[in-house]
C-alpha cells in the first residue's frame, strides 16, 4: 500500500504571519522546486510568492504580479526564479504562446499562481499550496500544502521541521 502524500495544514492569522511562513520556505528552495499556488482572488498567493522570494535573498518589492505579463524571470542567490500566473489564460494554446511549455522547470525555482487552471502544464513534481479564507477575521487564511514527488516531499519535510523548531 502506497503511503498518502505528505501534507501540511497551516493557519495564517495575518498577512505578516503569511510573509513569515513564506520567507522560511523561500530559504529552503533550490533549482527544480516548483510551487503551484491555488486559491481565490485576494487569498494571499502573490503575497506568499513575494515573501518567499525575499527568503531567497531577493530585494523586498522586486517581484510584481505577472497577471498581465503572464510570466517574469529573476535571478536569486539560489538560482533563476520563474513566476507565472495562469489567471488570464483561457486555453492550452495560450499557454504554448506564452512559452510556458518551453520553460526549463528543472533549472529554476518556479512559482505558478492559479496552477489549478492548467494542471497539465505543471512539471511532474511540485508543492501544491492551496490558500483559502478562514472565518470572519480580517486577513485570516488557511494554507494547505501537499507534496507531489520525492523532491517536494523532502522540501515539505524540511519546511515542517523548520517550522517546528522556530521560536
Amino acid at each position: 500500500m502506497t503511503p498518502p502524500p505528505l501534507s501540511l495544514e497551516l493557519s495564517l492569522a495575518t498577512p505578516a504571519h503569511t510573509r513569515q511562513l513564506a520567507h522560511s520556505l523561500g530559504g529552503l528552495l533550490s533549482r527544480g522546486h516548483c510551487m503551484a499556488l491555488c486559491g481565490p482572488l485576494g487569498a494571499g498567493k502573490t503575497l506568499f510568492v513575494k515573501a518567499a522570494a525575499e527568503g531567497m535573498g531577493l530585494p523586498s518589492g522586486l517581484l510584481s504580479s505577472p497577471s498581465f505579463a503572464i510570466a517574469h524571470s529573476y535571478e536569486s542567490p539560489q538560482g533563476g526564479v520563474f513566476h507565472t500566473d495562469f489567471y488570464r489564460l483561457n486555453s492550452m494554446e495560450e499557454l504554448y504562446m506564452a512559452g510556458i511549455f518551453d520553460h526549463p522547470w528543472a533549472d529554476s525555482i518556479s512559482f505558478v499562481e492559479w496552477a489549478d487552471k492548467f494542471p497539465a502544464a505543471l512539471p511532474e513534481g511540485f508543492l501544491l499550496l492551496r490558500f483559502s479564507f478562514a472565518g470572519e477575521e480580517e486577513g485570516a487564511r488557511k494554507l494547505s500544502a501537499l507534496a507531489h514527488g520525492g523532491v517536494h516531499e523532502r522540501l515539505l519535510k524540511n519546511w515542517i521541521s523548520l517550522l517546528k523548531n522556530a521560536p
